[in-house]
């Protein structure tokens, strides 16, 4: 087998807003081995360390575990061209800055408002706010959001190609009267994206001149049916790097180390993901819980889209479950035992300002889970919210569906649809067990039909990213080899659930080389059947026809499946997931769903799992 990398070794990094995450990868003629991983707490915040601190202390971290010398004179080892000591090349993904902030503007707040904020997204950007021409609000207020210096830069749409130019240009004006500064500092011009009607560029260009540096790309929305989005987020993954990462401390010579090799982590994790989706013909859902925000990618039938959801995190942005009607009894419900909603406020709070800390006991390990639970839960939705079909499409209409008519702004990503589930960030990983882990994805995202459930334990995803261009094929590596499996779950959905025990479906599980077993599944069953992830288990679920897994209701399905390091996972809890009211049959529910996984017994696999 030929070389398929032109180095040996490869270091890679992956600086987030609280952890800096570094691998070093071996490559020979056998294809790529993960040598060791390693993290430490990034060390930038406005006024301390320069982020190179903690790029370091987790490099010494890599050190001990893989035994290579890997910098010299405090900083890394690169390129010296020594089999021994050092690496080739060194690659880097970041999000420390904290990701870009786009403010979106859009003639229509439904239509290509939303298209905006979908591409912005998709870049690996957070939509500080979305202003369009029908939003509710007064010309007074729209100067105010667009004039309040919370973006790093503007992206403008608006306009199907050859359309009306004056509600364009209109919208201009908004951006010339209120004359908005960059986010961070002073100096300069706010970077302006225009991507709206081909025949208003001129006008709109002349007007922003006076306000930005004016970057035109193609039309998000040429027409009604149709969205362009990738022209757009290439432009924002260069204008980040360009105006936002460079204001990080320590970034000068964060780039000079990786000799100019780096690029937003979301970038590096979609591409991932894309790639993976194509090669093996699957739906993707990946969820990254992160300390400041929740990052959610889908790759649905070839589509991705990225969502950001900004106030809601497991660290400095964990005070953000207190929004909304329900505040911190959000969190309190998925605890498995009664909440002292004051100690579980004034905890939310401390991770707030120490997002870094881990559990110290059972109790926060606890409260940490339940956190995480909500926050997947949160994201997940805000999503699907944003990820729907083209509003605004008129569709052509038939005798037979004249009374049927399929509405727009449906969402895409249907949880009987998804065929692969990953999870990433630490709460999915060094500080849960396989089965919370799982049963934390199935809480939060709660799929429906077949699904496989994986975590990225190692933190690689965008790394991996990073590397793709320089090592063919290593996505598949990723997939394979350092993904961790957790198993397979087969979920019914239905119109309507009876009482607990009611049959739902028939299963038949025919082992590799074992005898054909039946069960019935009934309403309330969470069960586990063993099977390994090297294992083989033929499935067949024949549903009632009031339930289906995803091909309709009472239809049959068969699949071949794998295990993991839970098992096959039957869940027939329902859809959507309801906890009862009552405090002591919450906690009996809980406890029961915690012990059929195996949660309470396995704390800590993951966290040791490889990195060593």
């Amino acid at each position: 087998m030929e070389n398929r990398f032109d180095v040996h070794t490869i270091l890679t990094a992956d600086v987030g807003a609280a952890t800096t995450k570094m691998s070093l990868f071996k490559a020979d003629d056998t294809g790529y081995t993960l040598l060791g991983a390693a993290g430490a707490p990034t060390t930038w915040s406005p006024g301390g360390d320069e982020v190179m601190v903690g790029v370091m202390n987790a490099l010494s971290v890599l050190e001990e575990k893989t035994g290579r010398v890997l910098s010299i004179e405090g900083r890394p080892l690169v390129g010296a061209g020594d089999r021994d000591r050092g690496a080739d090349i060194f690659l880097v993904v970041t999000s420390a800055a904290g990701g870009m902030r786009l403010l979106c503007l859009g003639l229509v707040r439904m239509m290509t408002a939303e298209s905006a904020e979908r591409a912005a997204l998709g870049a690996g950007a957070t939509v500080s706010a979305v202003v369009a021409a029908d939003d509710g609000r007064s010309i007074p207020e729209r100067l105010d959001v667009i004039g309040s210096g919370n973006a790093d830069m503007i992206l403008m749409a608006g306009g199907t190609d050859d359309g009306t130019v004056d509600h364009v240009v209109a919208l201009a004006e908004y951006l010339v009267a209120a004359h908005p500064r960059p986010r961070l500092g002073e100096e300069g011009a706010i970077p302006i994206i225009f991507a709206g009607n081909v025949v208003a560029r001129d006008p709109v260009v002349s007007l922003l001149s006076s306000v930005g540096e004016v970057h035109v790309v193609d039309n998000l929305r040429p027409t009604l049916d149709r969205e362009s989005l990738e022209p757009v987020r290439d432009i924002i993954s260069n204008l980040y790097l360009e105006h936002v990462a460079e204001r990080t401390p320590g970034y000068g010579d964060l780039l000079y180390a990786t000799g100019g090799a780096l690029e937003p982590s979301p970038a590096a994790q979609g591409r991932v993901l894309r790639a993976m989706s194509d090669h093996f013909g699957v739906n993707i859902l990946c969820i990254d819980a992160g300390a400041s925000t929740t990052d959610v990618f889908s790759v649905m039938k070839g589509v991705y889209n990225r969502s950001v959801s900004a106030d809601v995190g497991v660290g400095a942005s964990a005070d953000g479950v207190f929004s909304g009607e329900e505040g911190v009894s959000s969190v309190a419900r998925w605890m498995n035992r009664t909440a002292d909603a004051r100690a579980l406020e004034n905890w939310i709070m401390n991770r707030t300002l120490r997002p870094g800390t881990v559990p110290a006991d059972a109790d926060e390990l606890d409260m940490f889970c339940a956190l995480g639970r909500e926050v997947l839960r949160r994201a997940f939705a805000e999503h699907r919210d944003l990820v729907v079909t083209l509003r605004g499409v008129k569709q052509q209409r038939t005798f037979d569906d004249t009374f049927e008519q399929t509405k727009t702004g449906l969402p895409l990503v249907e949880p009987s649809a998804l065929d692969v589930i990953i999870g990433t960030g630490s709460i999915l990983s060094a500080s849960t067990s396989p089965g919370e882990a799982a049963l934390m994805l199935l809480d939060g995202i709660a799929p429906a039909g077949i699904s496989r459930l994986y975590i990225d334990a190692y933190g690689l995803l965008g790394q991996i990213g990073a590397l793709m261009e320089r090592a063919p094929g290593i996505e598949e590596d990723f997939f394979h080899r350092w993904l961790t499996p957790l198993g397979t779950v087969v979920a019914p959905q239905g119109e309507s659930w009876g009482r607990r025990g009611t049959p739902v479906a028939e299963m038949y599980l025919t082992p590799e080389d074992g005898e054909r077993q039946y069960r019935v599944l009934r309403v309330g069953e969470l069960d586990v059947v063993p099977v390994s992830a090297d294992e083989t288990i033929r499935v067949e679920v024949v549903p009632r026809k009031n339930y289906d897994l995803g091909d309709g209701p009472g239809t049959r399905v068969a699949a071949e499946v794998r295990g993991g390091a839970v098992g096959l996972i039957i869940d027939v809890r329902g859809r959507p997931l309801k906890l009862p009211r009552s405090e002591a049959a919450r906690l009996s529910t809980l406890e029961r769903w915690r012990a059929a996984m195996g949660s309470a017994s396995e704390e800590g696999e993951v966290a040791d799992a490889g990195l060593h």
